[in-house]
């Protein structure tokens, strides 16, 4: 088709119209060369019969037969077809009434009481026709007779033939002539300007058209050319300008991650520097060697316990960045997990005592995730429920729904995007996907707004000094996203807080629910 379509592309519609008017000049000048030869050739014929009837009647008005011997020798001889007196009645006299003389036809001389008249022509070949030649004879005799044209016909066909055989050469050379023109002036211009702009397309910025001269085609190059130095100039601004911006990109990533590690190593030697403190203190006091048997007891499990203290911040950051984040495909029966949670939670006696109560609302699917660390993250929600009340009842509840494809890892929609289109199955959106609902809910005195936007911040803590490193929720919301999940706060001072986990469910539709997310 691309073939095809360079064939009859600008150059063969250019040489088509050439050929065509052409082709239109020859055969109209062909036509009126044939026809003027045509009318020159009659009007020379009718000459001649008008001058066969003048002295056919010059010899009727001398007497005799001199006007009928005339018409006998002519018609012997070719040039006439038939003759015929006729008198004042009509009758024929002598001779035979030429049967075309009654036909209609084009007058074509009438001088001196002689009539001519051409019968049976076509519109472009003589075919049959004749010439009728009228005369008035002394005597009111009237002369009719025809001059055939045969000889007119012949002459014709061959010039025809001479007209055909020319038109045809010169349509030849014109069409190779004008190949030749539109191509050097033309296609040749055209496919080089066409060259150089997939050579640009391709990459190469420098190259320029090389087409010449100031017609129109000119102007094009030129104007080809400047576009493309325009074009070059800008490609080079826009390289530079975002090699600028990857530079810039590169120093802003590596600077949040110095921030990062900043904030973080802040937080870790804030959080490790108490402890650390009463630790040396406590070791100052057992080195001077003063303390007295319950005395040195007590120092002791101080000592212990700051030192249980730095472990435990230790292991949450380790927690955090460890390299094993959620291993592979996984699945966590809801319901069996939450139970080892709970009864965990009740062996250890830390803090306030609080009562649990744990529902799981049938039809709750497995989640997607590894058991042992949905064990942690609901066991670090029950921890921090227990902390925040003074004696009371913890609410756990489990059940079904839909998980947001675009809200966790996926892509993020704008304010003014369109809604997303629904599925065919109940209407459900197509981005959302089935997930598992976990909340643990206590009656403690709530969150402000300020510490609800702040909670899941590292080191973050609304505990009293010594009871929390800030580390538990923010460890949490890292676990559940690498699984591909959220977790969210509802609060309000005094209305206590519920935390809500939701994650991928395991389903056999589903069949990467359990991957986890790469960080």
């Amino acid at each position: 088709m691309a073939g095809v379509t360079r064939i009859w592309g600008i150059g063969g519609r250019l040489v088509t119209s050439i050929v065509i008017v052409a082709v239109a000049a020859i055969a109209l000048m062909g036509v009126v060369c044939l026809k003027i030869m045509e009318e020159r050739a009659v009007a020379l014929k009718a000459g001649e019969a008008a001058l066969v009837a003048e002295m056919v009647r010059a010899a009727a008005e001398g007497g005799g037969g001199g006007g009928e011997a005339l018409l006998s020798r002519a018609r012997a001889g070719g040039r006439i077809r038939g003759y015929a007196v006729t008198g004042a009645g009509g009758e024929v006299l002598t001779g035979e009434r030429p049967e075309s003389a009654g036909r209609e036809g084009r007058t074509v001389l009438y001088a001196d009481g002689v009539k001519v008249r051409l019968v049976g022509a076509g519109r472009f070949t003589m075919g049959s026709a004749d010439l009728v030649v009228e005369a008035r004879l002394p005597g009111a005799r009237s002369l009719v007779f025809t001059v055939p044209l045969d000889d007119i016909a012949e002459q014709l066909s061959a010039v025809r033939s001479l007209v055909v055989f020319f038109a045809v050469v010169d349509t030849f050379f014109i069409v190779a002539i004008g190949i030749y023109l539109v191509y050097r002036a033309v296609i040749g211009p055209v496919r080089r300007l066409e060259a150089a702009a997939s050579r640009i397309a391709a990459g190469e910025l420098g190259v320029r058209a090389a087409v010449e001269g100031y017609d129109e085609i000119g102007s094009l190059a030129r104007s080809f050319n400047t576009m493309a130095e325009s074009v070059e100039e800008q490609i080079r601004s826009l390289e530079s300008v975002n090699r600028r911006l990857v530079e810039a990109r590169e120093r802003l990533v590596t600077s949040e991650k110095l921030a990062s590690l900043g904030r973080l190593a802040a937080g870790i030697a804030h959080e490790i520097g108490n402890p650390l403190s009463a630790v040396l203190g406590y070791v100052t006091l057992l080195s001077r060697g003063r303390l007295e048997g319950a005395q040195e007891a007590e120092v002791l499990e101080k000592t212990r316990r700051e030192i249980m203290r730095m472990d435990a911040i230790v292991r949450e950051v380790l927690d955090f960045t460890s390299p094993d984040r959620g291993g592979g495909c996984a699945t966590a029966p809801v319901e069996e997990v939450l139970k080892e949670a709970v009864d965990l939670f009740n062996s250890c006696g830390d803090g306030p005592a609080a009562q649990v109560e744990l529902e799981v609302r049938p039809g709750t699917p497995p989640a997607g995730m590894d058991p042992g660390r949905l064990r942690q993250v609901v066991i670090n929600l029950l921890s921090n429920a227990r902390d925040a009340m003074a004696g009371g009842v913890i609410r756990v509840s489990a059940g079904p729904g839909l998980l947001d494809r675009r809200g966790a890892g996926g892509p993020r929609r704008r304010r003014d995007d369109p809604p997303p289109p629904a599925s065919g199955s109940g209407g459900q959106d197509a981005g959302a996907r089935p997930a598992v609902v976990i909340e643990v809910a206590d009656s403690g005195p709530g969150l402000t707004d300020e510490e609800r936007a702040m909670v899941f911040e590292p080191f973050y803590t609304t505990k009293e000094p010594g009871r929390g490193t800030g580390l538990g929720l923010f460890v949490c919301r890292e676990i559940v996203k690498i699984y591909g999940g959220e977790i969210g706060v509802r609060s309000g001072p005094g209305r206590g807080a519920t935390f809500t986990v939701t994650v991928p469910a395991r389903t056999g539709e589903d069949g990467d629910a359990a991957s986890p997310t790469k960080a």
